[in-house]
């Protein structure tokens, strides 16, 4: 009966196989759906349900013929397949340690960007951590991990959702600010320098470490500059920066075909 057979169904599903059911006996179409169906032990398993109109001579339904098949397991491994494939896309995209993309998905993905063109001007800046060697020396390895993590935070809390950070290597990380323009790149690489430097780092074992960075940054246009030239003027004006005597932000202009 339907009371008992809903009472059985997950009841997230039963909205939408009871939208499928009547729209088959309404066309007289063949029911075919997956929903999730109470086993006797009290576990809610996946069952494929297919359904054919049996009918007279006249061409009218008499009856249906149906099937359920369990396919709770085929289920169960097209999810750990997914979860796997998530993972390893998750792992070859995201630094495990920081967060933020990964070098090869950052160049990858800022690429893309520029080659479409999407957006009239772009912006690159080039961060690196103000003397790391010394951070991880006095602290160990582990207050420099915690320093990388900290401050890719600080990063991002500077940037909207769409812009993009990597890591490059080590300490060094780069950010594309998509339809930036120069004086906005100058507003993020002041709000980075402000709120890397307000409060001391605190590492797990209770120790604080104040912390600061170097900004090289560019702007060019998109479709008109590529990756690996707007990379470059904002290394060199990262080099700028640190030989300016480090914690600040130097800005290098991009020429434009």
């Amino acid at each position: 009966m339907e009371e008992t057979w809903k009472e059985l169904v997950f009841p997230d599903h039963w909205p939408t196989l009871s939208n499928v059911w009547d729209a088959a006996l309404r066309s007289g179409e063949p029911y075919d759906i997956d929903y999730r169906f109470r086993h006797h032990s009290g576990e809610y398993r996946w069952l494929r349900v297919m359904a054919l109109p049996i009918r007279d001579d006249d061409g009218k339904v008499i009856c249906w013929f149906g099937t359920s098949t369990d396919v709770h397991d085929a289920y169960l491994l097209a999810e750990q397949r997914e979860k796997l494939a998530d993972e390893l896309v998750n792992i070859a995209t995201v630094d495990h340690l920081t967060q933020v993309l990964t070098r090869r998905a950052f160049i990858g993905r800022a690429s893309a960007f520029l080659d479409a063109g999407a957006a009239a001007e772009v912006s690159m800046l080039m961060l690196d951590i103000d003397h790391f060697k010394s951070i991880n020396d006095t602290y160990g390895h582990a207050g420099g991990d915690c320093v990388l993590v900290c401050a890719a935070k600080r990063v991002q809390a500077c940037l909207k959702q769409h812009d993009l950070i990597g890591r490059l290597g080590g300490e060094e990380f780069a950010v594309l600010l998509p339809g930036c323009a120069v004086e906005q790149a100058h507003q993020v690489a002041h709000r980075i320098l402000h709120l890397m430097q307000r409060d001391p780092f605190k590492l797990e074992d209770g120790q604080q470490v104040s912390v600061t960075v170097s900004i090289g940054m560019t702007t060019g246009a998109a479709g008109a500059n590529s990756l690996d030239e707007l990379l470059m003027i904002a290394d060199q004006a990262l080099y700028g920066a640190k030989n300016g005597g480090r914690n600040r932000a130097v800005f290098s202009s991009a020429q434009t075909a």
